[in-house]
């Protein structure tokens, strides 16, 4: 941001083929956002304080930030629903994935948990001595 403060947006979509990034006021005022606008001027606050500013041209709203895109194998592990590793593998090979591809980045928890089986659940003894016990 312009007064050198990094912002995380969550719960963004990526979409390599749009050319610009766009913000969902709405979504901002779910999580509590209040804007105000005026003179060419937008300023999004949050429990009092400005946490973004923009700038109108013509008839949208430009943040005044620099957009920094992580594109770790950790995001793409995300983005791509935590595939096998042989297909991160390839990815990468191919050049779609850029980045050091070492295991240890492979082995999320969400990965683990996802791919682990369960055991069975062993029948159990129900003796009744009369109905509805």
């Amino acid at each position: 941001m312009q007064d050198g403060c990094i912002r995380v947006l969550t719960e963004v979509r990526y979409i390599p083929q749009v050319k610009r990034n766009l913000i969902s006021l709405g979504l901002l005022e779910r999580k509590g956002c209040v804007f105000s606008s005026a003179g060419g001027k937008m300023v999004v606050s949050k429990n009092s304080k400005i946490v973004m500013q923009a700038e109108r041209i013509a008839s949208l709203y430009y943040l005044l930030a620099e957009v920094q895109v992580s594109e770790g194998l950790e995001l793409w592990l995300k983005r791509l629903g935590h595939p096998a590793e042989r297909s991160i593998r390839e990815l990468v090979k191919s050049g779609v994935m850029k980045g050091q591809l070492e295991v240890e980045h492979l082995r999320c928890e969400e990965c683990m948990l996802g791919k682990s089986k369960k055991l069975t659940y062993s029948k159990g003894k129900h003796t009744l001595a009369k109905p509805l016990d």
